[in-house]
């Protein structure tokens, strides 16, 4: 894997907390998709959500991954501010994510309170700006941005960037 800003192969500074290699596990790895680049969190936050005729319907708050036991951790959805509501969007609803733009599949979105399952974690409120244990190399790093990365079977999260300079 490159360094988002370099394009250099990463360093110790960027790789990935759980000490994986890039590659990760057989399943995971991203693919050939519609989707090529990488994504950092803090690129999405607030961004404006669009209907697929380019109306605003909201704001995205967070994004929401599974811990569904091994390795990276799908997208399933994010949490969308729309008026003094907040939503769930699945995964499955979103045609597009892009740095201040996600866009929409569905012209409608389930207006019901957007309510937290088990498993889940929402990475802005959850990881966002927190401490984590490095555990290949026995350390505590402070997560500044988290990386996604496209795949055959959508978005995942793949790293954690401990760089200082992207926290907003």
């Amino acid at each position: 894997m490159e360094d988002r800003n370099s394009g250099r192969p990463m360093t110790d500074k960027n790789q990935h907390v759980d000490g994986r290699s890039p590659g990760g596990a057989a399943n995971t790895k991203p693919v050939a998709s519609k989707e090529k680049r990488r994504l950092m969190v803090t690129q999405l936050l607030r961004s404006p959500v669009l209907n697929p005729a380019g109306n605003e319907v909201g704001r995205l708050e967070d994004l929401i991954v599974k811990l569904d036991g091994g390795g990276y951790p799908p997208v399933t959805g994010i949490k969308v501010r729309v008026g003094r509501s907040v939503v769930f969007v699945s995964n499955k609803n979103i045609d597009k994510l892009a740095p201040g733009e996600v866009r929409l599949k569905t012209q409608t979105l389930d207006t019901g309170a957007f309510q937290r399952r088990p498993g889940e974690v929402l990475l802005a409120a959850d990881v966002l700006g927190r401490h984590l244990m490095d555990v290949a190399h026995g350390r505590i790093v402070q997560a500044h941005d988290l990386v996604l990365s496209p795949g055959d079977d959508g978005w995942r999260l793949t790293g954690v960037d401990r760089s200082p300079q992207t926290m907003s």
